[in-house]
């Protein structure tokens, strides 16, 4: 009665289902009674070594970072513009979408007279170098427009950063 009540149902019809962990994958054997054949398990994206402890030795710094691309709907010009003004230290970690248009170089005009608060360290792909940069701040910030869900913000929450997000659905 309980399945029944909670829409088990419409797992009936489905072709498959999708979990992010095993454990998801479980629960949807277990409390819907969905067939494990048909779940497939297509996990969230946060690599293990962002789930890594984090070393008691280590200290983090005073400054937030955001990993973003450069562009308006990441809003990194915005940040760097609020960060400046309440004098906040922030470690920008992305590339720009187009390195010559006009927000690109608002946003690199502005980190150039500002190096005592504002950083860009341009990309990071070496997910363990990123995993570290995250340990390093105090904190993480990203005021992006549009977002579906953010992997960096999952990444930062891995590494224990406390987040600074924009109010969208996700």
């Amino acid at each position: 009665m309980m399945r029944r009540r909670l829409g088990r149902g419409v797992y009936d019809s489905s072709a498959a289902e999708i979990a992010l962990t095993e454990w998801e994958a479980s629960l949807l054997v277990e409390m819907y009674g969905v067939n494990r054949s048909k779940v497939r398990v297509v996990p969230n994206g946060v690599e293990d070594v962002f789930l890594e402890p984090v070393n008691a030795a280590g200290r983090r710094g005073n400054h937030l970072i955001c990993t973003a691309t450069v562009t308006e709907r990441k809003r990194v010009l915005e940040l760097a513009r609020a960060a400046v003004k309440a004098r906040v230290p922030v470690r920008f970690v992305g590339a720009p979408y187009e390195e010559n248009n006009a927000y690109c170089r608002a946003f690199r005009e502005l980190v150039a007279s500002h190096k005592d608060l504002l950083e860009d360290a341009g990309p990071v792909d070496d997910r363990r170098r990123l995993a570290g940069e995250y340990r390093q701040a105090a904190g993480f910030v990203l005021l992006s427009a549009m977002e579906s869900q953010s992997l960096s913000a999952l990444e930062a929450a891995a590494c224990g950063l406390p987040l600074l997000l924009s109010d969208l659905p996700w």
